[in-house]
């Protein structure tokens, strides 16, 4: 299926105006919590799936609003089913969350995690991260960690140096003590 085709069955044409609004897409969220009946939370909620589903996820088929992506080393998860502190329409920005195999780096896992996140914020569809997942052990022992969901970008011990950029594919800030006594040298100037 193309971009286009998926675009026009959800209901868009090739300008992005809605052809096919049906007001019965959701009405109530997980905790059975109504759905206001604001057609632009509606629509903003159909192109957040729309970009989902064309960036590869899957719908669930038991719950609904529950995207999944498979990869090799994992999953990651899309979820626009809210939660039980904010709802879906206060926040339409699904969480995202993730689940890898034993054995990966840490290091690995949250490169995949960065990347992913500025996908989906690339292709219109910032994500939140779920709070269980801050408590994961990809945010556990960082020596630096800056998240803006908005954008997309997370900077975290991802295996890039902080300093030259340099692909050291381990865990730390840094590929060399030169680079780490530059970096504080720049702050410190600053």
């Amino acid at each position: 299926m193309t971009v286009k085709s998926y675009f026009q069955s959800a209901g868009f044409d090739e300008k992005g105006e809605i052809i096919n609004f049906r007001e019965d897409v959701i009405k109530k969220d997980r905790f059975n919590r109504k759905l206001p009946r604001k057609r632009v939370i509606r629509w903003e909620l159909r192109v957040n799936r729309c970009t989902i589903t064309v960036n590869n996820y899957v719908r669930s088929l038991t719950k609904v609003f529950l995207f999944y992506k498979t990869f090799p080393q994992g999953v990651f998860f899309v979820d626009m089913r809210g939660t039980e502190y904010v709802p879906i329409w206060m926040d339409n920005r699904p969480l995202f969350y993730w689940q890898f195999k034993e054995g990966l780096p840490l290091w690995r896992k949250r490169r995949m995690i960065g990347a992913e996140l500025r996908r989906l914020s690339n292709s219109s569809c910032p994500c939140r991260i779920a709070p269980k997942a801050h408590h994961g052990e990809e945010f556990k022992n960082l020596h630096f960690c800056k998240i803006d969901e908005e954008k997309g970008k997370i900077e975290w011990d991802d295996g890039y140096c902080k300093e030259c950029g340099a692909d050291f594919k381990s865990e730390g800030l840094f590929c060399t003590e030169k680079c780490e006594e530059e970096y504080y040298r720049k702050s410190l100037s600053e």
